[in-house]
């Protein structure tokens, strides 16, 4: 038990140091990550006949299907 709250004494401020940075890793691979929003990824959703089809034009379309069936 001793043994612990030795550790606990002398590393705590380390141990607290250690879980922020990996916490600000975290969150800072995820923001520049290949699917982030901050570095504009391509907004192709797919291709049909060789041609690329936007998010925009596909949310278009699925729009306008469904207004024909309400």
């Amino acid at each position: 038990m001793a043994v612990i709250n030795t550790i606990r004494e002398k590393f705590a401020t380390l141990v607290l140091v250690l879980i922020g940075i990996s916490i600000a890793a975290f969150v800072l691979a995820d923001a520049f990550g290949p699917n982030s929003a901050l570095t504009q990824p391509d907004r192709s959703v797919g291709e049909i006949a060789g041609e690329e089809v936007t998010l925009e034009e596909f949310n278009n379309k699925v729009d306008e299907f469904e207004a024909r069936y309400q």
